[in-house]
């Protein structure tokens, strides 16, 4: 007995070693692809064969560089400055998205 206004998103999958595997679940009208994932201090999103630094603003980056933010929703979003993430990334609706943790 699901209501029809109860949004499901894609699941999160973690991996044996300690990267979460999500997806792109929406574009929006800037052009950042939303992710399903939430930031942890210490990690780096991989997409289409990047691996992305986590910045805290779009000026932490120059203009048309690919990047990922966290969202006014908490998830990870694919963005560019100045541009669009998900074209500059070529990602679409259901892409793949790994959050990892970073060499320290």
């Amino acid at each position: 007995h699901d209501a029809p206004f109860v949004r499901r998103t894609a699941e999160v999958h973690p991996r044996a070693d300690g990267s979460i595997e999500g997806e792109v679940i929406a574009i929006d009208r800037f052009g950042n692809a939303i992710t399903n994932l939430i930031a942890r201090p210490g990690t780096a999103i991989d997409v289409a064969g990047r691996t992305l630094r986590l910045v805290r603003t779009y000026a932490d980056v120059p203009g048309g560089v690919l990047c990922a933010v966290v969202g006014s929703t908490g998830l990870i979003e694919i963005a560019a400055r100045e541009g669009s993430g998900a074209t500059a990334a070529g990602v679409t609706r259901g892409s793949r998205v790994v959050l990892r943790p970073t060499a320290r």
